[in-house]
């Protein structure tokens, strides 16, 4: 916890000092945080930019076979959640039954994460992993 401590030189120029920043300034050498009318900072800052930076992995939802669904629920609900055609469910339907699993869609997290709610919806077995 910090108890900030203030020093006036008039109002215009108001300097906040903090137990924190006195510390940040013995560690890292660096100088005061100026609040108003001082042009000059000193200290660690962010600074702004326009650019925006993102991980950008990407995500595969697994569908795990089991015993419990039949090929039309599994077709149905994939149409549902990849909106992919009839054939294509088919195949990745087939897919999973045959070699236990398959990667049936792939994309940005939130995309994924809505795929299998949507085929966790009838209690399908679903994984999401990152392709690396």
């Amino acid at each position: 916890m910090f108890f900030p401590i203030f020093l006036m030189k008039g109002f215009e120029n108001l300097r906040i000092f903090t137990r924190m920043d006195e510390r940040r300034n013995e560690i890292f050498g660096t100088g005061s945080f100026l609040i108003k009318g001082e042009e000059e900072r000193k200290g660690i800052f962010e600074y702004e930019t326009d650019e925006e930076t993102s991980v950008g992995l990407p995500f595969k939802v697994l569908l795990f076979n089991d015993d419990w669904h039949t090929f039309e629920e599994v077709i149905v609900q994939l149409i549902k959640a990849v909106r992919c055609t009839f054939d294509e469910a088919r195949a990745y339907a087939f897919e999973v039954h045959v070699k236990g699993k398959a990667a049936v869609f792939a994309g940005p997290l939130n995309e994924c994460l809505k795929v299998t709610s949507i085929l966790e919806e009838i209690a399908l077995n679903t994984q999401i992993i990152t392709d690396e």
